[in-house]
């Protein structure tokens, strides 16, 4: 797989995470892909656990962006593992200030 490759798939998927664009954001990963988001979790695997994360993560918030993220990439050039580097209890500490 080309760096130009693995770039846009990187780029498909913070455009579809912004806009909220749930089949996009499936159509960056492989069928049996996962994220560990945050770090550290047991990850969601598979296309309907995803669809099942990202449809809560999104519903939660007004707006989802993010600016980094660890991506393995397959050679079909999709995402086979994400790890998503964040704390998750500052951010619920954020949102219920």
């Amino acid at each position: 797989m080309s760096p130009q490759a693995m770039q846009q798939c990187i780029q498909d998927y913070f455009s579809a995470l912004s806009n909220k664009d749930c089949d996009a954001w499936l159509a960056t990963f492989a069928n049996d892909g996962a994220n560990h988001d945050p770090a550290g979790s047991p990850p969601n695997s598979g296309h309907a656990v995803l669809r099942q994360y990202f449809l809560t993560v999104s519903a939660s918030f007004a707006s989802v962006e993010i600016s980094a993220d660890e991506f393995e990439m397959n050679a079909a050039g999709t995402i086979q593992t994400l790890w998503g580097f964040w704390d998750p209890t500052a951010m619920f500490a954020e949102l219920n200030a």
